[in-house]
């Protein structure tokens, strides 16, 4: 098969933990559960892309007035729309028996990133989805990020910096949004929780 092929060629040639052991180098995982993974990954995306269309998208096509409202303002539906089709690429790299499993990973902790990011644009980058009553919770990233944890074999430290720059994305996308307009209904109090809490609770 394939994939098993591809999974040997990865451990032989790009160990994921190189770790050290009495003086001795060792690969981690085996070509089984690399493969294992390539699938994991492939469900997720197509998770994703469900996911945001359902949420994001489907609910304002079914009343005119949304519907209006939502393609009158590229702020609503530029960041699902591209995160949607980035989702589809990926699952169709994934696919791909030429592309090594090894890079396969790679594109997913990518795909960590630049999902997580336009999960955040998609909450914030529209100002007025921020004016609720001066009240607002965690991001979607925090249930998000963590999946990759189990999805992606890799080193900790990099799966560690791959999460905190995902959920520091969260903030960046946050300060896009038109800052009069986005922050004026909420306090400074409910500013400073967001950005206190964001960080910590998501990582």
């Amino acid at each position: 098969m394939p994939d098993a092929e591809q999974a040997k060629a990865a451990v032989d040639n790009i160990p994921l933990f190189d770790t050290v052991l009495f003086g001795r180098r060792t690969t981690g995982l085996a070509p089984e559960l690399l493969s294992q993974s390539v699938s994991r990954l492939r469900i997720l995306t197509l998770l994703y892309a469900f996911t945001f269309f359902m949420a994001g998208v489907f609910p304002n096509l079914v009343n005119p007035e949304w519907r209006a409202f939502y393609w009158g303002n590229p702020e609503n539906w530029v960041p699902a729309l591209i995160s949607i089709a980035m989702a589809l690429v990926i699952w169709a790299l994934a696919m791909s028996p030429r592309i090594p499993l090894s890079t396969v990973m790679n594109l997913g902790l990518a795909f960590e990133v630049v999902s997580c990011y336009g999960i955040a644009l998609a909450e914030y980058l529209e100002p007025t989805r921020l004016n609720l009553n001066g009240w607002i919770g965690l991001s979607w990233v925090a249930a998000w990020a963590p999946l990759f944890t189990v999805v992606i074999p890799t080193r900790p430290v990099k799966a560690a910096l791959v999460t905190l720059v995902s959920v520091l994305l969260v903030l960046v996308s946050f300060l896009q949004a038109k800052p009069k307009s986005a922050t004026a209904a909420m306090t400074r109090k409910t500013r400073s929780v967001f950005f206190i809490s964001n960080v910590p609770l998501n990582f």
